[in-house]
């Protein structure tokens, strides 16, 4: 699972609507669409949260989330309804 900092280089705060938390699935939120066709949308139809693999300094029960929504993030506990993306690394 990515960082923080890997979830934070994919979101484009340069997309119509980002800046102003107003992103939709209409406008892309904040995340290229083209570049990553399968980001999830949650029942309200928001582009849903994303668990990182980094820990808060909250609670060892606590894990941060990026939104691609508005490219905000914030602190949840673990048993929080998120998504996830998965990264991989790469050896040239």
């Amino acid at each position: 699972m990515p960082g923080m900092h890997e979830l934070f280089s994919i979101i484009d705060k340069t997309r119509p609507g980002c800046a102003e938390g107003a992103g939709s699935t209409d406008t892309g939120g904040c995340i290229d669409l083209q570049v990553f066709p399968h980001t999830a949308v949650d029942r309200n139809g928001d582009f849903g949260g994303y668990w990182s693999s980094s820990p808060s300094e909250r609670s060892s029960e606590f894990a941060w989330s990026i939104y691609f929504r508005f490219g905000g993030h914030g602190s949840y506990f673990k048993y929080h309804n998120n998504y996830v993306r998965l990264v991989r690394s790469f050896q040239i």
